[in-house]
This record gives C-alpha cells, sequence and structure tokens, in this order.
C-alpha cells in the first residue's frame, strides 16, 4: 500500500504526503497494529482471510475521510472504544498528525500541525477534505491497477 495525499499549494505546485506511522487500536477486526511505513513506497498486507487487512484500509479511510466513512460498527467486539493514529510526513519531515477516535456512537477528529510546535488545525476534517478528495484516496486502486 502506498498512499499518498497531494496537497495545492498557493501558485498550483502539490504538496506530496505520504502515511508513514500507523498505529491502529480496537478498530472493526484489530486489537493493536504500529506500523512504520517511512521510507517505504509499498507496504503489502499479507495474512490469511479474516484476519484483518480489510479493517486496516478501512481504518486509514475512516481516519482520514471523515464521519460518512466510518463503518457502523467501527469499535472491535468486546472494546469500549477504538482509535486510529496516522503521522503525515513529506519528504524532509513529519507534518501532520490525525488521531480520530470511536465510540460505539460517534467519533471524534484531532489533527496536529508537527511542524508549529504540535498546535492543533481548527476545523480538522475541512483541513483533511482540503488534502483529500475522494478520487485521490482509493485503497483498492492497487488491485485494479494495470501491470506497468
Amino acid at each position: 500500500m502506498s498512499t499518498r495525499i497531494v496537497k495545492a499549494q498557493p501558485g498550483g505546485h502539490p504538496e506530496a504526503l505520504r502515511v508513514g506511522r500507523v498505529s491502529i487500536r480496537d478498530f472493526k477486526r484489530i486489537e493493536a497494529l504500529a506500523l512504520n511505513a517511512r521510507g517505504r513506497s509499498v507496504v503489502v498486507f499479507q495474512a490469511p482471510n479474516r484476519q484483518g487487512k480489510t479493517s486496516a484500509l478501512d481504518a486509514l479511510e475512516a481516519a482520514l475521510c471523515g464521519k460518512r466513512h466510518v463503518p457502523a460498527e467501527a469499535v472491535r467486539r468486546g472494546a469500549r472504544k477504538g482509535e486510529v493514529v496516522l503521522e503525515l510526513h513529506d519528504d524532509l519531515q513529519d507534518r501532520y498528525r490525525v488521531v480520530r477516535r470511536f465510540t460505539p456512537k460517534d467519533s471524534h477528529l484531532e489533527v496536529t500541525d508537527l511542524r508549529d510546535g504540535g498546535r492543533p488545525v481548527e476545523s480538522p476534517q475541512v483541513f483533511l477534505d482540503g488534502l483529500i478528495a475522494d478520487l485521490s484516496f482509493n485503497p483498492l486502486a492497487p488491485l485494479t491497477a494495470e501491470a506497468v
């Protein structure tokens, strides 16, 4: 999996961000998952059926794309709450930390600008929507892409 987020800059030059670190706790089928994808262009999820591969992709989508992308049963059975933490980086530094916490009835989002001493981003979902369009985040794209 290589998730690349492109943000338009003033003057039209894109700023490429990548998902670097991922932490998922009590989300769908996942009890706990920590992944450091920094420096990797592709991350492969390989496991037997029903081990959480799709849950991991769903967690990325739910964290970044908003409440309408949160599954009806986001919290793992037997848990009271869940959490997905993502760190987005460019080629030089960590840029943003995205934290979405889940309860059986709702979710809460926090985005922190890591370049500015950990300053919380105002209107975090609006901010993320500016980074990501529905067409730029498709976790199944690698499965449907033609071989080069």
